[in-house]
């Protein structure tokens, strides 16, 4: 599946995301909280967020399936949005802690058998 179908499929998944669990679509506006300029994406956040997530699923899981999951995947992704995002995150920061703890071992038994 090409960058531009993965990034549709995302998008409208984060549109999907609006409907099912932002309560509708909130527009986009910035405001000025004591002399600070916030801008809140609104709806345009959850679709941005669902076309990252997608993207995210098809490089790393989603186009090692393949088929016609590949779509399907990734508009579960896009709808997922953030929390995809946050998920993928902690399992990336498991492995570097794993490969960490693995390397300490190593180092431990190489110690070890020095004495």
């Amino acid at each position: 599946m090409g960058i531009w179908h993965t990034l549709g499929y995302g998008a409208l998944g984060g549109f999907l995301n609006c409907i099912l669990f932002a309560g509708g679509f909130l527009m986009p506006k910035i405001t000025n909280d004591e002399g600070q300029w916030v801008c809140h994406p609104g709806f345009l956040g959850n679709i941005v967020m669902g076309a990252a997530a997608g993207f995210l699923i098809d490089a790393f899981i989603a186009s090692e399936i393949g088929g016609n999951k590949e779509p399907a995947l990734v508009l579960l992704a896009g709808i997922g949005g953030g929390n995809v995002l946050i998920s993928l995150l902690q399992q990336h920061i498991m492995k570097v802690k794993e490969d960490k703890v693995k390397a300490l071992a190593n180092v431990a038994k190489e110690v070890t058998e020095a004495k």
